[in-house]
């Protein structure tokens, strides 16, 4: 199926607006309910190149090292790649402990 943007109506399965990198870049994912391929809009933090792309929607394991403690920490996330230079973009699944989760009052 071709790149397309949800439209009013249309039933998305998965859907994430994340900054990369402090503000260098973003990434814009969606899943149409009853698709496997996600929509992918983003700007790439290494080379600045802006892209649309498709890609299958899977999860794989990643280290992530915490920034504040320097611990490793395995987690699901969701990995693509930038069409011009080629640098990974990790989108790690969220968690009632990261940033931007409202708590439940």
């Amino acid at each position: 199926m071709a790149f397309r943007r949800p439209q009013a109506g249309d039933k998305v399965n998965y859907f994430t607006n994340r900054v990369l990198e402090n503000g260098k870049g973003y990434a814009k994912v969606w899943r149409f309910e009853g698709e496997e391929k996600a929509n992918i809009e983003y700007k790439c933090p290494s080379c600045n190149h802006a892209g649309e792309k498709q890609q299958v929607f899977e999860r794989v394991k990643v280290t992530v090292v915490k920034e504040t403690t320097g611990k490793k920490k395995k987690m699901d996330a969701f990995v693509f790649a930038c069409d011009k230079c080629g640098a990974e973009m990790k989108l790690e699944k969220w968690t009632k402990s990261m940033p931007g989760k409202k708590k439940a009052a």
